[in-house]
């Protein structure tokens, strides 16, 4: 499968043999990914989450094994009112250890305002999503990163699609995906990785694969997290590391 330059701004979190969540290179020392990547990390190990464990490697396309470009988490960030019950406010920070060089193989994911995604959104285009999940909700991990274009789902189909399930969609969520099944999903260990659309040439950050319900269902939709409501929150840590 040919890579539409996610390859560059995706990050791969890594332990024991294992890609369990993915998420984004927003500049030199700081990625973005979900918080449920940090907070649920016992229903993929067997402990708590601990930073020192955990590898992240930047500009391979394997799922599998190391390579690429290693860093480690030096610190991390949680939304302050992150909720692990209905995934509201679904996302995190991680400082790099080093920061990274950008050129080649590593890049640096676009972020943009509202006023600019809403637009974007209603444009009609499709967004990638790209991670070292399951293809199928069954199915096994992938050996190489892949990337699916989904389309973007009007609000009111994505809340009668969240009702059905008795789970809720804030206007702090987008979703995204296909009303047939089997046509294209994020799925189990995408959690984290981007949402993005093209535009001008520049990739933009418009989601974080947050939840679903299985993967790839008839009437189910992917959930993810709306990134651009959290513009000022991300660029006053990323840029000057202050706790907001």
């Amino acid at each position: 499968m040919v890579l539409s330059g996610y390859l560059f701004n995706f990050i791969k979190f890594y332990l024991q043999g294992l890609a369990y969540c993915g998420g984004s290179i927003v500049n030199e020392r700081w990625v973005l990914t979900a918080a449920h990547c940090v907070t649920q990390f016992e229903k993929y190990f067997e402990y708590k989450f601990n930073k020192s464990l955990i590898e992240m490697f930047i500009g391979t396309r394997h799922c599998k094994g190391r390579g690429g470009i290693s860093r480690k988490i030096k610190d991390y960030i949680i939304y302050p009112t992150f909720n692990g019950t209905d995934f509201n406010n679904d996302l995190a920070l991680f400082e790099l250890d080093e920061p990274v060089t950008f050129g080649d193989l590593v890049m640096p994911i676009c972020l943009e305002r509202e006023a600019f995604t809403s637009e974007l959104l209603k444009s009609g285009k499709a967004g990638i999503v790209t991670g070292c999940g399951n293809r199928y909700e069954r199915g096994r991990p992938p050996t190489y990163l892949h990337e699916v274009s989904i389309p973007y789902v009007p609000r009111e189909l994505c809340t009668e699609s969240a009702k059905a399930v008795n789970a809720s969609f804030s206007d702090y969520m987008i979703c995204a995906g296909y009303a047939r099944s089997m046509q294209g999903d994020a799925c189990t260990g995408d959690s984290g990785g981007p949402y993005s659309m093209k535009f001008n040439g520049r990739w933009i950050l418009v989601g974080i694969v947050s939840w679903g319900v299985g993967c790839d269902r008839e009437n189910q939709y992917g959930y993810y997290t709306h990134i651009s409501k959290y513009y000022d929150w991300i660029m006053s840590i990323t840029t000057n590391h202050q706790r907001v």
